[in-house]
């Protein structure tokens, strides 16, 4: 499942999925951890797609009102062992709220310490931690970041690549 709040980054990528035969569901929607959930959330972008965000930044063109789901719920429901994001700065509000990562054993992710600042990200990794996530692998001085958890059977999980 890919959850995109720029409409033109969900056609792309849904054109993309359907050119390179992939079934992936694509759907439009901002993930929001913990309660309450609110039924829009903010959404500032650009005309750059891929600088999309949850944080209105000096480059905000316009903004638009995006459908919120629950991070955690949806998680739940979907099994989703895996988390790949690339959110310009909405990875703070989505880990430091979240309740539960459910599942999801490995993450993936573009950090923005650029954005949210050096302060939010020492909270984010605080709050990873806490949920049981190590840091498993940093690339480029901490601008991508692998995490990884224990199975609830003790087992390490591994990425195979």
């Amino acid at each position: 499942l890919v959850v995109e709040a720029d409409a033109r980054n969900l056609a792309l990528g849904r054109h993309n999925f359907l050119l390179n035969n992939k079934d992936i569901r694509a759907e439009f929607g901002f993930l929001v951890a913990g309660r309450p959930v609110p039924a829009t959330v903010p959404f500032f972008s650009n005309e750059n797609p891929s600088s999309s965000s949850g944080f209105e930044r000096e480059a905000t063109e316009f903004a638009d009102e995006v459908p919120a789901r629950s991070f955690e719920e949806t998680l739940e429901r979907e099994g989703s062992t895996v988390l790949v994001l690339d959110i310009e700065g909405g990875e703070y509000p989505l880990f430091t709220r979240a309740e539960s990562f459910h599942s999801v054993r490995l993450i993936l992710m573009e950090a923005h310490p650029w954005v949210i600042g050096a302060e939010r990200m020492a909270e984010l990794l605080e709050s990873l931690g806490e949920h049981g996530f190590a840091l498993l692998e940093d690339i480029a001085d901490g601008r991508f970041l692998v995490f990884s958890r224990e199975r609830n059977e003790g087992k390490p999980c591994f990425l195979v690549a």
